[in-house]
């Protein structure tokens, strides 16, 4: 069972959350307990930071679900937490995938790691910095293979965008380091501000929370 995301208008919340103490089944039913107490909230995926301590959950939700109710929502639960609101999703296929109609599948039962970016840029330039992304992206998807498309959401307060990108697997991934238009692509990101990044892996999908990969 998987979770379909889409491109278009919508609202999506990204949030890090610090510490789950290498316990990822209790760190899952805690995220399952947040996301009862969340209204509007349309599905869920929680994702594993690879060799760190950090879960990531991606939230699909309505409109009801502003900022200040996620954050009154996890303060309750007295974790670190990182929150970014995007109302709006653009997603880049990748080269074997369907230019008209492509959406992400996000199945934790499935081995394709993620980079998840949260790119910074200086006020009244996000629109520069998703353009070239846009761009980028459709570029790639000509250049190389090994990954299957990537999704862009623009922060609702102007001066950041986060990447979901997915790849076909960890062997695809790997094979792509080091590419010299992948170097001249990180150089351009960074001109236009600070740039994070981590390789996650989805483990758990709501409503279906059947944890993956946990022993």
């Amino acid at each position: 069972m998987g979770m379909i995301l889409q491109g278009g208008p919508g609202h999506f919340t990204l949030i890090a959350v610090q510490g789950h103490t290498g316990n990822l089944e209790a760190a899952c039913r805690a995220a399952q307990a947040r996301w009862r107490a969340l209204p509007g909230l349309l599905g869920a995926a929680v994702h594993c930071e690879s060799g760190g301590d950090d879960l990531i959950e991606l939230l699909v939700c309505d409109a009801r679900l502003s900022r200040e109710i996620v954050l009154a929502v996890y303060d309750d639960f007295d974790v670190g937490t990182t929150v970014l609101r995007s109302g709006y999703a653009r997603l880049m296929p990748g080269p074997d995938q369907p230019e008209v109609g492509f959406a992400l599948w996000i199945d934790p039962s499935v081995s394709r790691p993620v980079l998840l970016s949260v790119l910074r840029c200086a006020p009244g330039r996000q629109q520069d910095l998703f353009d070239y992304l846009v761009s980028s992206a459709a570029r790639f998807r000509g250049a190389f293979g090994g990954w299957v498309g990537a999704a862009l959401f623009k922060e609702d307060g102007g001066a950041a965008i986060f990447e979901y990108l997915q790849f076909e697997s960890l062997a695809a991934m790997n094979a792509l380091q080091g590419l010299p238009i992948l170097d001249r692509h990180r150089a351009n990101l960074l001109a236009f501000g600070a740039m994070t990044g981590s390789v996650v892996a989805p483990i758990a999908i709501w409503p279906s929370m059947d944890v993956q990969g946990v022993s």
